[in-house]
């Protein structure tokens, strides 16, 4: 369970990788084949590049979800605040759903301490 995370966050940047990589060896495919001079070449290439570096951002973007913890830090500053009453979900069996329970429990014992 520990390691959920770590894998994601490895399993994203190898995929990333590996898509830069293949649409690397494209490119230089199809500039050779379709570009008769240099001036194609140099248009072409750059507009690969961007398109392979903005389908492996989503790729792995959909791998690693930081939204749980955008919510863990919401939570904390409405607690920071004064709001004590937030609770953040704690779905998943990852790290990042252990964080979130603690955050919730620290959040209900923190209600129980101002409330005695």
């Amino acid at each position: 369970m520990g390691l959920n995370l770590k894998w994601k966050i490895t399993a994203s940047i190898l995929i990333y990788a590996i898509i830069i990589l293949i649409v690397g060896a494209l490119i230089i495919e199809i500039t050779f084949a379709f570009a008769s001079d240099l001036e194609t070449v140099l248009y072409i290439s750059p507009a690969l590049v961007v398109c392979a570096l903005v389908f492996g951002t989503a790729t792995t973007k959909k791998l690693v979800d930081i939204r749980p913890i955008n919510e863990m830090i919401d939570a904390a500053e409405k607690v920071k605040n004064g709001d004590l009453s937030v609770s953040v979900n704690e779905e998943g069996s990852d790290e990042i759903a252990d964080l979130a329970k603690a955050f919730n429990q620290m959040f209900k014992g923190l209600q129980r301490m101002v409330a005695d």
